[in-house]
């Protein structure tokens, strides 16, 4: 049975819960069977905390947002220039066989600012098999202690997140909703789904400005400069195994309860259509959404090709449909940009004009679209 951890914010240190749960782990590298992991992982979590919304934070996750808040998409600027969190981490580390020895391997500053996932694998090909136990940055250096073990990294990414240039990246998660956050991509000890659950948790308690300073930072994760530990550091904290193969957890586990076959037909019906090839934008986009547009109702317009159906959300509360011009026969476009579809008034949601042919993002759907586009089809069709 796969295990993997989702991490939820805590208004107190430090700062994050840890909750292990088990789930079907769809095998393959196609970001499909990715997804469907990550469906299966959700499912059986909130179906012990339906009251939590989760989010996936990586470059398969199916909301953009999980994408842009990716350590491989998230800008931080250093010395006036700007990278990526990623990068930053990466050529800061410094390798060694074992905590404390004298051998080193790093840092690998010229890698500050190549792109990402080159930074991280030609690092790891040079560390080897040794690890990182302290980081520098400028004349800085942070240390891994046993009750924060991933110390220097939570600092990269939440310095970041708190950096202007990221203003509207945080915004959009603090106004979004979620509030429980995994990340399939890695099984590493510094991971990008327990910041950002950390990052809501100093949010909670009103200290979140505090960690874009390394020395109180420092103060808030009760670590001296040398990285030993303050009174209270080991409170609530997970703990690093004795043989280094993990860490001990403090909450129960979540028992699967979703069965394979029920994640495999929950993602035919929502999620099928999203293509597994990346625009260059780096987020995946659906292709088009076979639905019949036979009648459009109010104008009584044809459009007797099936097309694609576009959903475009602000603040969670509108939403614009909007089929692609070339879908629609050249004669007909005028009559259909007065067209304005109301779906029920219980979803709290107005289905928009919006001008034909505009270049947008395609948002990706998920299952409360779902339940949008049935209404809107039986609109149209009525």
């Amino acid at each position: 049975m796969t295990r993997r951890s989702v991490f939820v914010p805590r208004p107190y240190y430090p700062y994050f819960e840890e909750i292990e749960v088990e789930y079907h782990a769809f095998n393959g590298m196609a970001k499909s069977q990715k997804r469907k992991s990550q469906i299966s992982l959700h499912d059986n979590f909130t179906a012990r905390y339906p009251e939590r919304k989760v989010l996936e934070i990586s470059g398969a996750s199916l909301v953009p947002l999980g994408m842009k808040l990716s350590a491989m998409n998230l800008r931080k600027a250093v010395d006036g220039k700007v990278t990526t969190a990623e990068a930053v981490f990466q050529s800061g580390r410094i390798f060694s066989p074992y905590p404390g020895s004298p051998h080193k391997r790093g840092p690998y500053l010229e890698y500050l600012y190549a792109e990402p996932h080159k930074a991280k694998t030609e690092i790891r090909k040079m560390a080897g098999d040794w690890h990182s136990y302290d980081y520098v940055i400028g004349d800085r250096h942070f240390y891994a202690p046993p009750f924060h073990i991933s110390l220097y990294y939570d600092w990269v990414y939440l310095s970041a997140l708190l950096e202007d240039q990221n203003r509207a990246l945080r915004e959009e998660l603090l106004q979004s909703g979620y509030n429980a956050f995994t990340d399939l991509a890695t099984r590493s000890l510094n991971c990008q789904a327990r910041t950002v659950a950390m990052f809501l948790g100093l949010c909670e308690a009103g200290v979140q400005d505090r960690a874009a300073d390394p020395d109180q930072y420092l103060e808030l994760f009760r670590c001296s400069a040398d990285g030993k530990a303050l009174p209270g550091a080991y409170e609530k904290v997970q703990r690093l195994r004795s043989d280094g193969s993990g860490v001990v957890l403090l909450s129960p586990v979540v028992r699967e309860t979703v069965r394979p076959e029920d994640t495999e037909r929950k993602y035919r019906k929502y999620y099928s259509h999203i293509s597994n090839r990346k625009t260059d934008d780096g987020f995946a986009r659906p292709s088009p959404y076979d639905i019949d547009l036979s009648v459009i109702r109010r104008t009584g317009s044809a459009v007797d090709r099936k097309g694609a159906v576009q959903f475009l959300f602000a603040a969670g509360e509108t939403a614009g449909v909007r089929i692609p011009a070339e879908l629609i026969p050249e004669k007909q476009r005028e009559a259909f940009k007065e067209t304005v579809v109301l779906v029920k008034e219980e979803t709290g949601m107005k289905v928009l004009p919006e001008e034909l042919g505009e270049k947008t993002v395609w948002p990706l759907l998920n299952e409360e679209h779902g339940d949008i586009i049935e209404q809107i089809c039986t609109q149209i069709r009525s």
